[in-house]
Parts: C-alpha cells; structure tokens; sequence
C-alpha cells in the first residue's frame, strides 16, 4: 500500500487539475479530462519512477470503475431525458402483470 501512496497522490493532483477545469468549463467531464491527461503523459512524456505503482493501479483499478460509473451516468440521464415508461418489457398479459404501464412510470 506504500508503495503506491506516490503515484496516488500524483493521480489526485491531476484529478485536481480536472476537476478545476471542469469548474471553469461545466461542458468538460473531469473524467474525460482525466483519460485526455493520462493518454498525453504516457505518450507524451513519463511518470516518475517512485509513482509507477500508483499509476499502475489507478489505471487499471480506478479508471475501469470510472468508466463504469460514468456510463452508468449517461444512460440514467438517457433514460430519464426519454423516459423510462416508454422502454420498458412486458412479461406476460393482464391486470395481474407486475410490469404494466401504471406500474413502470417515467422519471
């Protein structure tokens, strides 16, 4: 766990760095930021030595959970802009049915 503390911090500055931009510029994702950032340095330029444990596992552990999360985002805010109600199964027929339209209603 020490040995990444170095390149955790060094993630959280440019986290940091992200999240500021995306304060100056709603528009921006600091995620997408933070993927644009990472593709320029390692491509562009090097992490230190001392960080290479910490960057190893924010970009395998960290970014993957990111990604998830921020699809998760955009398809909640996709479903809520067209409404749930609208896409929603039907399994089986009749006012019993658990999945009708007055029992699944839009957000």
């Amino acid at each position: 766990m020490t040995k990444t503390l170095p390149g955790l911090g060094l993630i959280a500055a440019v986290v940091a760095v992200a999240f500021q931009i995306h304060n100056f510029q709603p528009a921006i994702s600091p995620l997408a930021l933070c993927v644009a950032f990472g593709f320029i340095i390692a491509n562009f330029a090097s992490w230190p030595a001392v960080a290479a444990a910490g960057t190893a596992f924010s970009s395998k552990k960290l970014m993957r959970i990111g990604v998830a999360l921020l699809g998760a985002q955009v398809s909640v805010v996709s479903l809520q802009a067209i409404g749930v109600g609208r896409y929603h199964s039907d399994f089986g027929c009749g006012p019993h049915n658990l999945w009708n339209r007055r029992s699944f209603k839009t957000i």
